[in-house]
């Protein structure tokens, strides 16, 4: 097994996620080189703003897409750092994070952020374990 940081965010506006899976697996010097995942939907480009829950899902089926592309899962991932903008949050994210995860969730960081950028109260950044990497 290899560790292999896996990011997406705003890369996700793009046509495809195979580009950024690429750049992620071949080119990021260190696993501490992780950009965060926002609640953007990658098929029509639109910030999922305001409900936490709806930010969540949308910031996890993110992860979800780009770990499935580069031929991993949430089922590898290793370590999680889970950015709240406000303590509140944590027990609603919580329930959304425990439908993605389950039982065996990675070992996870939560860090509470005053503020993000564009309205965002959820990010997310992960490492994933995969068994070898994915050709285009």
């Amino acid at each position: 097994y290899k560790i292999v940081p896996v990011m997406a965010g705003s890369s996700l506006r793009n046509k495809g996620v195979q580009p950024l899976l690429d750049a992620v697996v071949e080119y990021l010097p260190s696993p501490v080189d992780i950009a965060e995942v926002e609640g953007i939907n990658p098929k029509t480009n639109e910030k999922i703003l305001g409900s936490p829950t709806k930010q969540a899902e949308q910031v996890l089926q993110n992860l979800q897409a780009v770990l499935e592309a580069s031929g991993s899962s949430l089922n590898n991932v290793v370590k999680v750092t889970l950015y709240l903008s406000d303590v509140s949050l944590r027990e609603e994210v919580n329930k959304v994070y425990a439908q993605f995860f389950g039982q065996n969730a990675p070992a996870r960081t939560i860090a509470f952020v005053k503020e993000f950028p564009f309205g965002f109260c959820v990010c997310i950044d992960a490492i994933a374990v995969v068994n070898e990497k994915k050709k285009v």
